[in-house]
């Protein structure tokens, strides 16, 4: 973060007008490795403009060298699997508009990013053309990338074309990523998501704040993972590749012991406590379905072992109906 003692430090290449110009500019530098940041005059007390872009005083030439590469262009497309990418880029090379390709490896989510850029001219063409596109069908939104990701490399193993469209807020921020098929494999298309042929489910929860710190464990061992919560129950599911299943579980009942802590009839109970324990840092989870991984109640809540006891003087302040039996 800037502050009055680091301030020398970074350089401002750009004054805008509004966030979303900043923003496209900043990302184009974070995806080759330039720091970036954004100031804006409204919360900072710099007093530098409007909106200023800053990089580090030792990376001003590079970033203004590579942003010059992408002046008068717009970022139309993006996302972390190719195939994807190139059918936007066909899409809109057919309506005989110029696009270019970079890509970059991003370091947040450990993937190749592949990005699409129009003249500026170009862009509300784009934007309004793939907001009524022709032949293509909404298959599933979400807000992480990376689950949408290995959506779209299931769909292509079984050869079904998919492509990823992102919607953005007023603010030009991305509030949604959305999948999309040919309408010809829609059916087909939403049967895989629920079905996922050659993958088994390993975990369910009621929370996907649960289920992605399952899939952050998995991944972090080389297991893929994905959260499958497009049924029509509010249960998420984490499900594996079958000939990963065996070391999933290994990973999976290596990395915490758990044991029960309470048994409660409503979820907000459960929910209340569990944050409590998480403000005075013991890890807490909640398990609300009799067929889950863990074959336990209806409404459950389980702590790390190691720290049951101190769990227990904590949930007596809840005045709720608690346990302690080990899994």
């Amino acid at each position: 973060m800037l502050n009055k003692f680091s301030m020398k430090d970074w350089t401002s290449i750009g004054s805008f007008d509004r966030i979303h110009q900043a923003q496209l500019r900043r990302d184009i530098l974070l995806q080759n490795n330039i720091n970036a940041v954004i100031l804006n005059e409204k919360d900072s007390a710099f007093l530098l403009g409007d909106i200023e872009l800053m990089v580090e005083n030792k990376d001003t030439e590079r970033a203004l060298a590579l942003l010059r590469q992408f002046t008068g262009h717009w970022r139309i497309n993006s996302f972390i699997r190719k195939n994807p990418v190139e059918l936007v880029r066909e899409i809109i090379e057919r309506q005989y508009i110029s696009v270019n390709t970079i890509e970059e490896f991003d370091p947040f989510l450990n993937a190749m990013r592949y990005q699409l850029y129009v003249p500026n001219a170009d862009a509300p063409f784009v934007d309004e053309y793939f907001s009524n596109l022709f032949g293509w069908k909404l298959l599933i939104t979400h807000q992480s990338e990376s689950q949408l990701a290995s959506i779209a490399d299931v769909l292509s193993e079984l050869a079904v074309d998919c492509i990823a469209l992102k919607q953005k807020n007023e603010d030009f921020f991305v509030k949604e990523i959305q999948i999309w098929v040919k309408e010809t494999d829609l059916e087909f298309a939403y049967n895989t998501i629920i079905q996922l042929p050659g993958w088994q489910k390993i975990f369910e929860t009621s929370e996907y704040q649960e289920a992605d710190l399952m899939v952050s464990e998995l991944r972090k061992n080389e297991v893929e993972a994905i959260i499958n919560t497009w049924t029509e129950t509010d249960i998420c599911s984490v499900w594996v590749e079958d000939y990963m299943y065996e070391k999933a579980q290994e990973i999976l009942d290596a990395s915490r012991e758990w044991a029960l802590l309470a048994t409660l009839t409503e979820i907000h109970q459960a929910i209340l406590l569990k944050a409590h324990l998480q403000k005075e840092g013991i890890a807490a989870a909640i398990i609300t379905k009799k067929d889950s991984l863990f074959l336990i109640g209806d409404i459950e809540v389980y702590v790390d072992a190691d720290q049951l006891e101190r769990a227990k003087s904590i949930d007596e302040e809840f005045e709720f109906v608690t346990t302690s039996d080990n899994l």
